[in-house]
């Protein structure tokens, strides 16, 4: 039996990380955390800004963004990030990149945003590359996926120790993505990440030693990393735990248990579990069987998107099980 992951999970990973991350950038723009930040004498940077400060003009277009000391506007924060970005900042070409890609204060334009953030790689902002790898593993933009060009903008990002970088390019030793296949690089890069809290990287490190690769098999180390990687918000792993025992995988079966995981993920939004756990409740499988709220978790994942695998599917864990139930 072998566990694969969705490498289409990375890419989904990285443009919502992109998101966040903004935020968080622009916060340190101001040496501060969001809530206990300095205030920013709005008159005075605008001043600044309108005589042609580049870093001013960067600034200011964050206050716009944010709603920092001034109404939140993205039209602005996108006018003065283009007068900055002009001036040659590779911060502020991300950022306006950003908002091409989301279509904020801007009419959405995915192939700008990419030149964009390749302007600002290629002058060492982490971000921008790590954008930048992200666009070509993805194919945002029409540009074409390519997986060597998403191994060496991550790597450039990575290097700078941009922990989502790190942790991406983990997965790319791990699955030969651009590069040959290196387990023990794989676990090097995952742990930087995971030693800063990256839940992703934490659970793709539970992966390796739940399915012994680079490692010995160890599936009590794998359940660690894969609750560590709960604690921050990453609940791949306690989903994965939950095929895992629901099956017999790598563990003694427990469909009981597998209820328990399924359910702790799926009251924290992860949609999968939402749907898995629905199954168990449909077929009374480690729980009483109540119809009620089988649909109850169904109809939310369905709510939220999930499409079931197809029946015959690899990827459909339920096939065999509704079988046995049915015989």
């Amino acid at each position: 039996m072998s566990l694969v992951k969705n490498k289409n999970c990375n890419a989904r990973l990285g443009a919502v990380f992109g998101r966040i991350v903004l935020f968080g950038f622009l916060v340190v723009l101001f040496a501060g955390s969001a809530s206990a930040a300095p205030q920013v004498d709005i008159k005075e940077l605008t001043a600044k800004a309108e005589a042609g400060d580049g870093e001013a003009q960067l600034k200011l277009g964050a206050c716009y963004y944010q709603g920092r000391g001034i109404p939140k506007d993205y039209e602005k924060a996108v006018y003065w990030w283009k007068k900055s970005a002009e001036g040659g900042l590779p911060s502020a070409q991300y950022f306006l990149g950003v908002c091409y890609a989301n279509g904020k204060g801007i009419e959405k334009d995915e192939k700008k945003a990419v030149e964009l953030y390749q302007r600002a790689a290629e002058a060492g902002f982490a971000l921008a590359q790590f954008d930048l790898a992200i666009a070509y593993m993805s194919g945002l933009g029409g540009v074409p996926e390519s997986p060597e060009k998403t191994f060496y903008w991550l790597t450039r990002s990575a290097s700078q120790g941009y922990v989502r970088a790190e942790a991406i390019l983990g997965s790319c030793y791990e699955e030969g993505r651009g590069t040959p296949i290196d387990y023990a690089a794989a676990m090097k890069w995952y742990c930087k990440a995971a030693e800063q809290g990256d839940g992703y990287a934490q659970f793709c490190i539970g992966g390796l030693y739940l399915r012994g690769d680079g490692v010995n098999e160890d599936a009590p180390k794998a359940k660690e990393w894969f609750f560590k990687a709960a604690g921050n918000g990453n609940y791949l792993g306690i989903n994965l735990l939950g095929q895992c025992y629901l099956k017999g995988w790598y563990v003694k079966q427990n469909q009981a248990y597998a209820v328990e995981l399924f359910k702790q993920a799926a009251e924290n939004g992860f949609v999968e579990s939402q749907y898995h756990l629905g199954m168990c409740y449909s077929l009374g499988i480690g729980v009483k069987k109540d119809m009620i709220t089988a649909k109850k978790w169904l109809d939310l994942a369905a709510s939220n998107g999930f499409t079931p695998p197809d029946s015959n599917s690899l990827g459909d864990i339920w096939h065999g099980i509704e079988q046995n139930n049915n015989n």
